[in-house]
């Protein structure tokens, strides 16, 4: 249960990431001020980069090409689930590490989103573009 509660933090966090990236994107557009589409880009490359530690993001198959937080959380829950044994002493130490793993992601998400967001929002009162999207945009689920 710990790695399946491992996988559901870690799309949480990837799903928070993606609403912020798709705002973000879409101030991006309509800023005129150079040094705030920076800021704002600069806000966004910071959530991309964290999101692609986290997430295989260049394939060049339908295989994730990249081993990342999600695929090492993956092969243990799976070799965990087929087993008719319990747990080795090795899965348990990688389980542990993984924990670690997301909860530092989980951390530097949040000291971006602190380090960033009261920039940018003071930054886009200044502009008058902080009455765009007030509400949080949709993620289309995948078919």
């Amino acid at each position: 249960m710990q790695l399946y509660n491992m996988h559901e933090r870690l799309a949480k966090l990837v799903d928070s990431i993606g609403v912020k990236q798709k705002m973000l994107k879409s101030y991006i557009e309509k800023i005129k001020k150079p040094s705030l589409q920076k800021l704002v880009k600069e806000y966004y490359g910071k959530l991309e980069n964290l999101r692609s530690d986290l997430l295989a993001t260049k394939q060049k198959s339908i295989f994730a090409d990249e081993k990342k937080l999600r695929e090492n959380i993956s092969e243990v829950y799976s070799a965990v689930c087929f087993q008719e044994t319990n747990p080795s002493n090795l899965q348990i130490e990688r389980t542990q590490v993984l924990q670690q793993q997301l909860g530092d992601a989980e951390k530097l998400n949040n000291n971006i989103n602190q380090h960033y967001e009261k920039k940018v929002k003071e930054a886009l009162i200044k502009e008058k573009l902080d009455k765009i999207d007030k509400k949080p945009p949709v993620i289309e689920k995948a078919k």
